[in-house]
């Protein structure tokens, strides 16, 4: 999934000539949410919901879940600068998966074995 929006990827030119591109990223953004780590926020559950609605077109799925996950303003303002669908789908993407990065490195810390009430951060 993530591959499949990872910028300059041999793969994407191939399979563009044969599908339409924003149904396979609304696809990979989808699996993309609905990974546990990425579950754990709240905001991606929210946006996770917005993602299963049918009835929103893609293109507005893309911006509700860039609005809600992307939260420094620099990504905000390169997501709303940004002409291209699939680009903007590729950003959401790839701040997705940094997200599931971030909380990775939070379960790694294993706050579990913490003393009750205190936090290394």
């Amino acid at each position: 999934t993530l591959e499949l929006l990872a910028p300059g990827s041999a793969a994407i030119d191939a399979v563009d000539r044969a599908a339409p591109r924003m149904p396979r990223a609304r696809t990979a953004l989808k699996e993309l949410l609905q990974r546990p780590r990425v579950q754990r926020l709240a905001s991606a559950r929210s946006a996770t919901a917005w993602a299963r609605r049918e009835d929103v077109p893609t293109h507005a799925m893309v911006e509700i879940v860039g609005s809600a996950l992307l939260q420094d303003e620099p990504s905000r303002y390169a997501l709303l600068a940004c002409a291209d669908p699939w680009e903007r789908a590729r950003m959401v993407a790839q701040a997705i998966a940094h997200l599931e990065g971030v909380v990775a490195g939070a379960e790694s810390q294993h706050p579990e074995a913490w003393p009750k009430g205190l936090s290394w951060n």
